[in-house]
């Protein structure tokens, strides 16, 4: 059974609205989530530069091996 229409022209003129409203869904979806994560963030540093102390090779200072 194939379709009874099959005018592309007519069929593209009646899906570029739904399409087009589609696109702006996403776009501001895609704005909401950028301004959420900026808020959300707020300037928190990632860690990133963020370095563990370095662990010590020195022995303790009220431990004396030389008795």
């Amino acid at each position: 059974m194939s379709a009874p229409e099959t005018n592309l022209e007519r069929q593209k003129k009646r899906h570029i609205g739904p399409l087009g409203g589609m696109l702006l869904v996403v776009a501001f979806a895609a704005i909401l989530f950028g301004v959420f994560y900026i808020l959300a963030t707020d300037g928190e540093e990632t860690g990133n530069g963020v370095q563990a102390p370095a662990a010590s090779t020195e022995t303790s200072a009220g431990s004396d091996t030389s008795n």
